[in-house]
């Protein structure tokens, strides 16, 4: 997690001591997702992108006629693979429960293209907006104290 310099590091800051890998990065009720975009944009770890599908014209979404769809918006990109030797690039993100599903969906019925957004477009920045994000709520999970660090 980022942090400005001189701020206090507040134990909603931290992961979970039983959390290892991927995981640790993830805020309750988001997923890591990975996708492979067709356009092979490789957005560095950290990134917010908004991720837009391209569906085949046979499938159709209630209440939406656009032949293009915004799946995920703000999705923080947490790793990236591929894309040497022909491979295709891999893209992990992080995403809310329902844009995993959406975004599952649509790749098994189109074409994933990944456009990168500014920073401050990102959903998921830091441990508090992503628990904001996730649980409705005005406050970080667990206490707000400040820990000592060594």
């Amino acid at each position: 997690v980022p942090l400005v310099a001189d701020s206090p590091v507040l134990r909603a800051h931290l992961a979970p001591g039983d959390r290892t890998g991927t995981a640790t990065l993830l805020a309750p009720g988001h997923r890591a997702v990975r996708v492979q975009a067709a356009d092979g944009l490789r957005p560095p770890v950290g990134a917010a992108v908004d991720v837009l599908a391209s569906l085949d014209p046979g499938v159709t979404i209630a209440g939406s006629d656009a032949p293009t769809l915004t799946v995920a918006s703000g999705a923080r990109v947490l790793a990236t693979d591929g894309g040497r030797d022909g491979m295709p690039v891999g893209v992990v993100l992080e995403v809310t429960v329902e844009e995993a599903s959406r975004l599952a969906f649509a790749t098994a019925n189109g074409i994933i293209t990944l456009a990168l957004a500014p920073p401050e477009d990102a959903c998921c920045t830091d441990v508090q907006s992503r628990a904001d994000v996730s649980a409705g709520s005005s406050s970080p999970p667990g206490s707000p104290e400040s820990l000592s660090l060594p």
